[in-house]
């Protein structure tokens, strides 16, 4: 791969940074000057005329980007390596690897070539049963499972009957089937698409995790700010956190991929497919998904640990005018849920003030904790100017005390009158 022509084409595609101006040629003095040891500022400050005057914010691209497609090289050539040493790199395997875009894209080409634990594949595999699964999985019409598995049962191997011999094959088809990389991919897509993050209370009592005891929310939704703070409670045994997706859109989408209908060796490799998912792609691809949303604020320098709780304090302040506990004592909230306990518009401007910390996040790429700080205050001042001027139009505070119990009552009240009211008549109604 051509590293600067890379980028140059990557900067073109990108407006923002003007991109569409830098030719090669700066590029590759900026790589230069990046490879002697200058910082970026220096460069962006005292090397203008060695870059034909590339600002600050391009340059930072450029060395994120030179780092990130150096090091999806080396994984390319450690992958490539190790896969030559198995004596298993086609010249089809070499260039499907060499054109990946991505490390994940390297990974999952080389998963069924990576050194494993034993698994129960690998069991199976030494039984002898690996012709079998191949046969199953070819789903030929009139081929019977357990029929093809006759030739297989073998005490001293350990297969007693064919039905063991089936299982044996279908644990080799579900690894087989989890490490299909184009397989993985969709999945991958589906999870980014429609999973949910999800966080429940671990154990009772009171903590500052509370507002996530009972929380969920779309991945493509969920602001850096909480996504470090769940996972902050998560260490602390505050909370159990997962990632769900779509069990039967997944399901749809490996069967798509792996199922030949009209063969009743189908059944086996459908059970083989939901054993995949459930079993092998799903906590996998889980863990994935939670360390991208974890990177999202981690690759700008805040640190673990109180700087989470801060960052979202510090929205919550610039918007209400008070932190997080004071919001929650105003309402006379312990362990409860503060979100469970807004009223419409508290909720509204939650959202306004957190959606807009993050795109302001994601234009500016802040750096370190302090700067990620100042973007909260910004973002959280958004909707505090919004809740300053609804205020003004109506004369009546945003922020109150009332909480999920006050709404309760206003709405018991509501259809207690209602019902005190005297029926309407015809003669009621025409003012007789």
């Amino acid at each position: 791969m051509n590293i600067s022509a890379r980028i140059t084409e990557e900067m073109a595609a990108m407006p923002n940074l003007d991109g569409s101006k830098v030719r090669l040629g700066q590029v590759e003095a900026a790589i230069r000057l990046i490879d002697e040891g200058n910082t970026i500022p220096f460069i962006a400050r005292y090397r203008k005329e060695a870059t034909g005057s590339l600002n600050d914010e391009q340059l930072r691209f450029l060395g994120e980007r030179l780092t990130t497609l150096r090091n999806l090289e080396d994984k390319k050539q450690q992958v490539l390596s190790a896969i030559e040493e198995q004596g298993k790199l086609t010249k089809e395997l070499r260039q499907r690897i060499e054109a990946a875009m991505t490390q994940v894209a390297v990974e999952d080409l080389y998963r069924p070539y990576k050194q494993k634990r034993r698994t129960r594949a690998m069991i199976a595999k030494e039984k002898g049963v690996q012709p079998l699964a191949d046969a199953i999985f070819a789903q030929r019409r009139g081929d019977d499972p357990l029929r093809l598995a006759q030739a297989y049962v073998s005490e001293e191997k350990g297969v007693p009957d064919a039905q063991t011999a089936v299982q044996l094959a279908q644990d080799i088809l579900a690894e087989q089937i989890s490490d299909d990389a184009a397989i993985r991919a969709s999945l991958r897509a589906l999870y980014r698409r429609t999973g949910m993050l999800r966080a429940v209370a671990a154990k009772e009592g009171e903590s500052v995790y509370a507002q996530y005891a009972d929380y969920r929310e779309p991945v493509l939704r969920a602001a850096g700010h909480r996504i470090l703070a769940i996972n902050r409670g998560e260490r602390e045994e505050w909370l159990k956190v997962a990632v769900e997706c779509d069990d039967e859109q997944a399901l749809q989408i490996i069967c798509r991929a792996v199922i030949e209908p009209g063969s009743a060796c189908c059944d086996v490799v459908r059970a083989a497919a939901k054993d995949a998912w459930g079993r092998l792609i799903s906590p996998s691809l889980e863990r994935e998904i939670r360390n991208e949303l974890t990177d999202e604020w981690k690759k700008r320098g805040v640190q673990k640990g109180k700087e989470y709780a801060i960052l979202t304090d510090e929205i919550t302040r610039a918007w209400t005018g008070m932190n997080t506990r004071q919001y929650k004592n105003l309402k006379g909230l312990k362990k409860e849920n503060l979100r469970d306990n807004m009223s419409d518009l508290e909720l509204v401007l939650t959202m306004l003030a957190e959606a807009s910390t993050t795109d302001i996040a994601k234009a500016e790429q802040p750096q370190g904790f302090d700067e990620n700080q100042k973007v909260a205050r910004r973002g959280g001042n958004v909707a505090g100017v919004a809740r300053k001027a609804l205020e003004a139009e109506t004369g009546r505070p945003v922020v109150t005390a009332q909480n999920a119990e006050s709404f309760r009552q206003l709405v018991t009240d509501i259809v207690t009158d209602a019902a005190q009211l005297p029926e309407q008549t015809e003669e009621n109604t025409d003012g007789k």
